[in-house]
């Protein structure tokens, strides 16, 4: 979410990409040009004058159509999914909004003095929703691609005391252990130990109890928290599911800046289409 490209040019790109998005924003929320100028503060005429790029929006008009769109999205994650689709394509840069983040925290968190404040955030938000995902999950699983990754470690390290207070196990496939088995015996040095990271992290929680391990063709049931680390695996799992008709699942990765998100279904579905 940090950005690393000039904060200026960012906002900057983040303004016209609402602004050129306005009128398909307005339709996904449901609100007429009457009702946005009534919540912003402005004429009808202004709104137009936006949507039809006669004039340009202003911080302030900016900053009150995010805060109209954060709380309209606050607990609909597939709407703003939606808005994040339509406004990320408009962005010039190579950085995106992400649905993790509200479009506010997008903005002050690109001001080096905000930056400290989003970070401490984001970690304490990390540990809420590690914690949540444990609580409302019947199944935590987690497929090969995300064993072998570098923080697979961290993961494993933070997931095992909420696995403990709560009783719940992570869930990986018989398939999975061969492939993990494989790659520790190996001659590739990088995967051979990762391989050997993850199976000692999952020797550890298996000595607590805390590892189930099934077949590959399970049937899925209750609500399903699956990690996955590569397109590939995302892909497969949203085709396996959809071939037994379940919804009832989220699918989870880390970031580039290491915060577990959820894949984004555009992207998937993208990859597929390519």
């Amino acid at each position: 979410m940090y950005r690393r490209l000039d904060n200026e040019t960012f906002r900057q790109d983040m303004i016209s990409g609402v602004q050129s998005s306005l009128r398909v924003i307005r339709t996904i929320l449901d609100i007429s040009g009457q009702e946005l100028a009534e919540y912003i503060g402005v004429t009808r005429q202004t709104i137009n004058n936006f949507e039809n790029e006669r004039r340009e929006m202003n911080i302030p008009h900016f900053l009150a159509i995010c805060g109209l769109i954060d709380e309209m999205c606050i607990h609909n994650e597939d709407l703003k999914e939606t808005i994040l689709s339509v406004i990320n394509p408009r962005l010039s840069g190579e950085h995106k909004l992400d649905i993790e983040y509200s479009l506010l925290s997008h903005w002050f968190s690109t001001f080096e003095h905000l930056r400290e404040y989003y970070v401490d955030i984001n970690e304490d938000n990390y540990a809420s929703k590690m914690e949540e995902i444990v609580r409302y999950s019947d199944v935590i699983y987690i497929d090969i691609f995300f064993l072998m990754q570098e923080l697979s470690i961290d993961f494993f390290n933070d997931i095992s005391p909420f696995l403990e207070e709560y009783r719940k196990k992570i869930t990986v496939s018989e398939s999975s252990l061969e492939e993990l088995d494989t790659y520790r015996n190996g001659s590739l040095r990088t995967p051979k130990r990762l391989a050997e990271v993850a199976y000692e992290s999952l020797r550890e929680l298996a000595n607590k109890g805390l590892v189930d391990i099934i077949r590959s063709d399970f049937y899925p049931s209750g609500q399903i928290s699956i990690f996955t680390a590569e397109i590939e695996g995302a892909r497969k799992i949203v085709y396996e599911m959809s071939k037994k008709n379940y919804k009832n699942y989220s699918l989870w990765k880390y970031d580039k800046d290491g915060y577990l998100v959820k894949w984004n279904m555009n992207e998937i579905e993208g990859s597929e289409e390519s």
